[in-house]
């Protein structure tokens, strides 16, 4: 069985996710993913509205190879280069500190300032997605066929989890990686694309 996070992502501004070498990461926001999703899940990243007209786009999915502490993350010698000065918007920003009260100092961030402390902090880990079972459609988001019973429906804020058997995972695995479902799976929808390779494709990372 494999265990499924779905969300609806609002904005992509290359925070949370990172998409910055040297491998996806998901560090900021979603303290509820980040605190509850272990190596072997998988995630999902729906388009918000301002991203994508059709609700069940899919932006990004990959599955967990690794789940660190905010402080492990930090130490990490493969993470140093999501550390950055401005103008970078990158999602290393968590310092451990015994002098704060929840035991980490914030580093400069575009997008999060002291107001996203405290969510960012309670999300406790930064999931590591690898090489192989990552995929990133941001400039061709792609639509999830309704066969896989896996839409957000009208809950659109935060998140939801479900359970997928090994054969349903192996043909949704196919489809991310390469637009295809077998066609005895397939229901005809409206809201289904079927065949198309996104032009953007698989983003090959390390980690």
């Amino acid at each position: 069985m494999k265990k499924v996070f779905r969300y609806v992502l609002a904005t992509d501004n290359g925070t949370a996710p990172s998409y910055a070498p040297p491998c996806l990461t998901l560090t900021l926001c979603k303290p509820q993913i980040r605190k509850a999703a272990a190596a072997g899940d998988l995630v999902i990243a729906f388009a918000g509205s301002s991203l994508d007209r059709n609700p069940e786009a899919v932006i990004w999915a990959g599955v967990v190879t690794e789940r660190l502490s905010l402080a492990e993350y930090w130490q990490d010698a493969r993470f140093q280069a999501k550390k950055g000065a401005p103008p970078q918007v990158l999602d290393n920003i968590y310092e451990p500190d015994p002098r704060s009260p929840d035991g980490y100092r914030q580093h400069w961030h575009a997008y999060h300032d002291a107001t996203s402390h405290m969510r960012d902090v309670g999300g406790r880990n930064a999931l590591i997605f690898g090489s192989q079972d990552t995929w990133v459609f941001r400039n061709t988001p792609r639509v999830l066929p309704a066969s896989f019973g896996l839409s957000m429906g009208s809950a659109r804020r935060g998140h939801q989890t479900t359970f997928i058997d090994d054969r349903h995972w192996q043909e949704l695995r196919a489809w991310l990686s390469n637009g295809q479902v077998a066609a005895a799976d397939v229901e005809p929808s409206a809201n289904q694309v079927i065949g198309r390779r996104p032009s953007a494709g698989r983003r090959a990372m390390g980690c």
